[in-house]
């Protein structure tokens, strides 16, 4: 359950009207274990959203999730997820979504030198009802440098992008 407060504004939109919601969610997964230091996994996960005030941004969505972790003495460390994600609107006017997302947090250790590197890319539901949900990728890296024992030195890079997905009209919709 999504609740905001009954007059809880964000630019003259009505964040209760447009993000209360009732989600169902169900998964599973197994887990490999290929080395002492890597384990591979598969999730798949099936769910829906119905929202309260604004039946025309219910939806459902499934996604299959592949992906390795590696433990902290690994060569490299962190995870890897890269899945196919299907999102299914309810509403003719909203385009639905298929396609690739990924979630990637991975680190290496050279002697005194950290590199990491994330990488995302998923869907959200936005707050305008013109533009129901939107397609997140962002990346970012980082280089840490230690100089003493107290001391580091750190360098970062990074980009968020937001792709939003319009309410289009029904011959314009493209199906996938």
């Amino acid at each position: 359950r999504f609740r905001y407060e009954a007059g809880e504004q964000f630019l003259d939109t009505n964040l209760s009207r447009a993000h209360d919601r009732d989600s169902t969610y169900f998964g599973g997964g197994a887990i490999v274990e290929l080395t002492p230091l890597t384990t591979f996994h598969v999730d798949i996960e099936t769910g829906e959203d119905r929202f309260i005030r604004s039946p025309e941004r219910d939806a459902s969505t499934w996604k299959v999730l592949p992906g390795f972790k590696f433990k902290p003495f690994a060569l490299v460390s962190g995870r890897l997820d890269v899945a196919y994600r299907k999102f299914e609107t309810k509403a003719a006017l909203v385009p639905d979504f298929g396609g690739v997302v990924a979630t990637v947090d991975l680190s290496y250790v050279l002697r005194a030198t950290r590199v990491n590197g994330r990488y995302n890319r998923d869907i959200s539901y936005s707050f305008e009802s013109v533009v129901p949900y939107y397609l997140q990728t962002d990346w970012m890296f980082s280089m840490t440098q230690k100089i003493t024992t107290a001391w580091d030195v750190v360098g970062r890079g990074g980009r968020y992008r937001l792709d939003y997905e319009t309410v289009g009209l029904p011959h314009l919709r493209v199906q996938s």
